[in-house]
């Protein structure tokens, strides 16, 4: 049995922040359903930001999944999260519903944009995690999430999203999705804020099992 670990924080405008822990236990991993088509214009997308080669290949995924699920989140609800659930009877529940329901809601959201001082953070702050064994948006140092914020000069509206398990990067995005045991969907919410343009990954693991996901999120930073 697999457990996934998902934690966010939210750093608003005013130095406040809001954490909320779920978790999914999956029983017999399968193979995880992948849409067929490969949106050519995503990737080419992707592959032209000055950044992303500072990525490894784990973040390369998941930083693709991020910006399909942006570019159609109807589609996404389809291709993506629809098949994991009928695969996955146990996600089946009421965060599925409204999943459905927000994903149709929210229309063409704005691509995700690389930004060198969050995918630094975000990297380090995955490792930091592998090396805590535990997704914990404190680092060993006893920085908190704002502080490593404001150390890169991310400023204002700045968010991260945490999660532990397996290495398929497109089933830990729809796990953060589906935001099971979250009661206010903080996962989801993140992903789907329009305002949150700038981004930066960590996806790293000591064994190449279990995946620690950093997911740091901001507004465009004038």
């Amino acid at each position: 049995m697999k457990q996934f670990l998902l934690v966010f924080l939210i750093l608003p405008l005013i130095p406040l922040a809001q954490t909320q822990i779920g978790s999914v236990e999956i029983s017999n991993i399968k193979a995880i359903p992948i849409p067929r088509g490969f949106q050519k214009q995503i990737d080419s997308f992707n592959r032209t930001n000055t950044y992303f080669n500072l990525l490894n290949s784990a973040e390369k995924e998941l930083f693709y999944w991020m910006n399909y699920s942006r570019s159609n989140p109807k589609q996404f609800w389809d291709s993506c999260v629809l098949p994991i659930i009928k695969q996955f009877p146990n996600l089946n529940g009421s965060n599925a519903k409204s999943l459905e329901k927000d994903l149709a809601a929210a229309g063409t959201l704005p691509l995700y944009s690389l930004n060198k001082s969050l995918i630094g953070a975000a990297q380090k702050h995955a490792i930091d995690n592998v090396n805590q064994g535990r997704i914990n948006h404190q680092s060993a140092d006893g920085k908190q999430f704002d502080q490593r914020m404001r150390e890169i000069l991310i400023k204002r509206c700045a968010s991260e999203n945490l999660a532990s398990g397996p290495s398929n990067m497109l089933f830990a995005l729809v796990l953060l999705y589906l935001d099971i045991g979250v009661a206010d969907t903080g996962h989801r919410k993140c992903l789907l804020t329009p305002s949150f343009t700038e981004l930066g990954l960590g996806a790293r693991s000591k064994t190449g099992e279990t995946f620690y996901i950093c997911q740091d999120f901001a507004c465009y930073q004038q």
